[in-house]
Parts: C-alpha cells; sequence; structure tokens
C-alpha cells in the first residue's frame, strides 16, 4: 500500500483508509485472544524492563550523574592557590553526532540530529527529533541518536593536581517536549531524553581522552500521554561543578573541553512517538584552579 500514499488529496484519503481499517483488524484479532493477550503483554513488558537493565549495565549508566548545581558558588579570594577565569572567546569548539536505528523509516517517520558551536559567542547546543508512527513503523521500531557540542580552554598548572572548574552555564533554549499515542496490538514503548554537561581532557597528547559529567536532564517515559518542560528558562543560569580525570604537574599547559552531551532514544511496538529535544547554552564564564596545594616550607 506505500506507493498509494503520494502527497495528494486522493493519496492521505487512501492513507487515512488503510489506517482505519488496519487498527479495526488489529483491534478484532487483540479482543479475540482474551485473556491470553494480557498474559503477552506482561510476558513482553517484563522482557522489554530486562532487556534495557542489561543495556544499561553494560554500558555503565545505571546511575545517572549528579544534577548540576542551581546556586551560584561563592569562590574563596585566596592568593596561594587563586582561581582564574575564563571569558569568551574560547580557544576553539568541535561537535559530533550519531545515530542508530532500526525498523523505522516509514511514510510519516522521521529522525534529525544536529549540533552546533562557536567559539566567539560562546554558544553551544545540540537539537533532536524523533517522529514515529505505528501505522508505517514495522514491529519494535527502535531509535537512538547522540549528539556533543563543547568550547576548548587552555589552563597552565600553577601547582600539581586536578584542574577543578566552575562552569557559568546560561539557559538560551532548552525545552524537551512531545506525545505518544497508544495503537492496537502488543503495545509497548521505553523512550528518554538525556542531557548531560562534561569536562574532557584534551592534552597532553598520549592520555585517552575522558570524561567527567553532570546531569542536565534524565526524562523517561514508558506510557501513552504528553510532556512539555525546560531545563532551565532562558536567562537562567546553572553551575556545573567538575574536575579533570588526570592530574597535572605543575608548569603543564593542560588544554579541556566544555560542553553537553544529549541522548534521545525511542524502543516501541505499535505505538507512535513524536518527541523533540533541545539544549542551547551560553558559556559565560569559566573558573578554574588547581586542586593542589603548595609544599609546606
Amino acid at each position: 500500500m506505500r506507493p498509494l500514499f503520494i502527497p495528494t488529496p486522493e493519496g492521505e484519503k487512501v492513507r487515512s483508509e488503510f489506517k482505519r481499517i488496519s487498527s479495526a483488524e488489529r483491534r478484532e484479532f487483540i479482543t479475540s485472544l482474551g485473556n491470553d493477550f494480557e498474559n503477552v503483554r506482561n510476558v513482553q513488558k517484563k522482557y522489554r524492563a530486562q532487556a534495557t537493565s542489561a543495556v544499561e549495565k553494560a554500558m555503565n549508566i545505571i546511575e545517572p550523574a549528579p544534577y548540576v548545581d542551581v546556586n551560584s558558588p561563592v569562590l574563596e579570594n585566596v592568593t596561594d592557590n587563586p582561581w582564574s577565569y575564563r571569558t569568551p572567546p574560547y580557544d576553539g569548539i568541535s561537535g559530533y553526532e550519531l545515530k542508530d536505528y532500526d525498523g523505522f523509516g516509514g511514510h510519516s517517520d522521521e529522525l534529525v540530529v544536529s549540533h552546533f558551536e562557536s567559539a566567539s559567542t560562546a554558544e553551544i547546543g545540540c537539537k533532536s527529533f524523533i517522529g514515529i508512527d505505528y501505522a508505517f513503523s514495522e514491529e519494535d521500531s527502535y531509535c537512538h541518536t547522540t549528539a556533543g557540542s563543547d568550547v576548548w580552554i587552555s589552563f597552565l598548572m600553577p601547582i600539581t593536581g586536578l584542574i577543578e572548574i566552575y562552569v557559568d552555564l546560561q539557559s538560551i533554549e532548552t525545552t524537551y517536549h512531545g506525545y505518544i499515542r497508544d495503537g492496537f496490538g502488543f503495545s509497548d514503548i521505553d523512550m528518554y531524553q538525556k542531557s548531560k554537561v562534561y569536562l574532557e581532557d584534551v592534552q597532553p597528547e598520549g592520555q585517552t581522552p575522558e570524561r567527567r559529567y553532570e546531569t542536565l536532564l534524565d526524562y523517561r517515559r514508558d506510557d501513552e500521554g504528553s510532556w512539555s518542560d525546560d531545563v532551565a528558562w532562558p536567562g537562567d543560569y546553572l553551575y556545573p561543578h567538575l574536575y579533570s580525570m588526570h592530574s597535572y604537574a605543575a608548569g603543564q599547559l593542560v588544554t579541556l573541553k566544555i560542553g553537553v552531551e544529549d541522548e534521545h532514544y525511542v524502543d516501541m511496538n505499535d505505538m507512535s512517538c513524536y518527541s523533540y529535544l533541545t539544549n542551547r547554552w551560553f558559556v559565560s564564564k569559566v573558573a578554574l584552579r588547581s586542586s593542589g596545594q603548595e609544599p609546606l616550607l
């Protein structure tokens, strides 16, 4: 039937009629199953929960990173290990985007992911959209997007230690919203929207780049409904507090990435999901210092 779903009034009539007949036939079939259908649903939900738990354990994401502080820090004014401050423009930028999907790509399905960053304006951000219509997707449709966006900062270590930073992160646009509609069949869905702030050690060369995270958003749904909210209102600040993954010697020049990473995930069967995730931030100021102490004389 899909070749008949052309973007004309006649094609839309064919599409709507096909969807109506398909839904009616599914409803009739499910009704005929009686109690057996409920048993199948329970088994499926248990299996999906166990599969999700195994994946999260393998990826070491059972527990989310600590949430970002919403209160402005009071930084002590000391002379033996003072704070250094960085403001725009920053030293560099980078970003990335990834897509993974299966059973997806029908007439009404859509998957979009993007990122944007600027060293001069200090804007970082990611956007993603997942739209899946159960009438046109295969059983167990799956989508997963990941995007990252960051600015680069260099820091000359005053004394040996870790690098401790506070970031003044101001919201530009941080909305997340969408809706899920139940279809007719063995309906099931697992959806989440996640966003994290990260600090990554980039240089010196030779060491494996590693990240420290704090959580901005961890929103999940497994049922029908709609949602709409902001991580922070436009103009409001959050204050990530992070440490480097490595220690560095006094006099060593270190390059760091400060950025946001978004994950957008949907795994569903016989449901429709339209899910939007936007995270745009202004990195207005970064405070840095060594976590070490001057040796006693």
